[in-house]
């Protein structure tokens, strides 16, 4: 009678892995699309260039990454969006910009300054944002904080909390690539702390993705009350797509745009490639769910050259390229937020997702939000 007790116990614990393994990737279905016209301002700034999207307590949080100020057409220095957002029946009914929030002080040059992700403190009137600073000239990635309650929406101080360990300080031989550093930002579940994606890899980490093969990047996680570095693990991300269609000297680019925690030890994160010349925008787009279950921590880890560790584990959640003829637009952008949204009538979660648009700067392209029902 004990054996056989044993034996049932066993087989439970084995269904109950089995189990969870079954159910551990999510599904989404593509609900609807909406779009922003390219020539929305809202006081006195171009709308455009969102580079990230969360939700919270019915508002959207959207910061733009301010595109180019030599051009006469677009408005704006750095700057974050509230908006308010109102589905129906499953649809977006409306998106209502309430207001723009500066993100430097009213003098302070936008040099260096590249707004690239942004998240919400949940019960501390604050948000974290990422700049991905500007290699070229020097000047390092940073991770800030503004006030949501700023009454002077003109001027917010520059300010961090955060003390970036030497491997992502600019230097000749090691650092972030240029227009790879940090780009994407998710609060931790608890709220005690933030992780922060690269967009590819330092450069003691090895080369940037190619044609042939993808690069190592390190996801890291600093507790808020310290502003430390407390752990990081490193994933591969995909080779750059091979587009035969492609001119030979095409510009080429692939990714990390944006991370979200899921739940203990698991992660949305998007990857996006992008081709110029391409008749479709060139944008290939990858949602993936990242497991750091059983991923080394690498922190203390000069480079990850020939290193024996175990990288987090990466399973595809959507091809983007999958639902575009669903899309009333027929088209996939250069999408870089994702945030969960408001519960459905269906009672399930939802995903939205954002394009930046890079002010038409490199050809014709669209602001779009994309709602999913999100099943576990």
């Amino acid at each position: 009678m004990k054996s056989m007790l044993v034996l049932v116990v066993s087989s439970l614990i084995l269904f109950q892995v089995h189990a969870r393994a079954a159910e551990a990737l999510p599904t989404l279905t593509f609900l609807d699309e909406y779009i922003i016209d390219k020539t929305f301002t809202y006081k006195n700034t171009s709308v455009g260039g969102l580079s990230s999207i969360d939700y919270h307590q019915g508002m959207l949080y959207m910061i733009s990454d301010h595109g180019n100020n030599d051009a006469s057409s677009v408005l704006g220095k750095p700057r974050f969006y509230t908006a308010k957002l109102k589905l129906k029946n499953d649809r977006f009914e409306s998106i209502e910009f309430d207001r723009v929030i500066n993100l430097l002080p009213g003098s302070m040059s936008a040099l260096g300054i590249d707004p690239e992700s942004l998240r919400v403190l949940p019960n501390h009137d604050k948000v974290i944002w990422a700049s991905e600073g500007d290699i070229k000239k020097g000047i390092s990635p940073a991770i800030y904080e503004a006030k949501l309650n700023n009454k002077n929406t003109n001027s917010n101080a520059l300010e961090s909390r955060f003390l970036l360990p030497d491997m992502f300080q600019v230097k000749a031989d090691s650092g972030p690539y240029h227009n790879a550093a940090f780009e994407g930002l998710s609060i931790s579940l608890d709220n005690k702390g933030i992780w922060v994606a690269m967009e590819g890899p330092l450069k003691q980490d090895g080369h940037e993705p190619t044609t042939q093969h993808g690069a190592l990047v390190r996801l890291s996680y600093f507790d808020l009350a310290s502003g430390r570095l407390q752990k990081q693990f490193a994933y591969k991300v995909e080779a750059i797509s091979p587009e035969p269609l492609a001119s030979e000297n095409a510009f080429r680019t692939t990714g990390v745009v944006e991370v979200m925690q899921y739940d203990q030890n698991r992660f949305m994160i998007i990857e996006r490639a992008f081709t110029s010349g391409l008749a479709d925008g060139g944008n290939r787009v990858k949602l993936f769910m990242l497991d750091v279950t059983h991923a080394s921590d690498v922190k203390y880890l000069s480079t990850l050259k020939n290193q024996p560790i175990a990288l987090a584990k990466k399973q595809l959640l959507l091809d983007m390229a999958d639902i575009r003829e669903l899309l009333p637009s027929k088209h996939i952008d250069n999408i870089e937020g994702i945030t969960f949204g408001p519960v459905l009538d269906s009672g399930k979660r939802s995903l939205i997702l954002v394009s930046d648009n890079n002010f038409n700067a490199y050809g014709e392209q669209i602001t779009q939000l994309l709602l999913f029902e999100l099943s576990l």
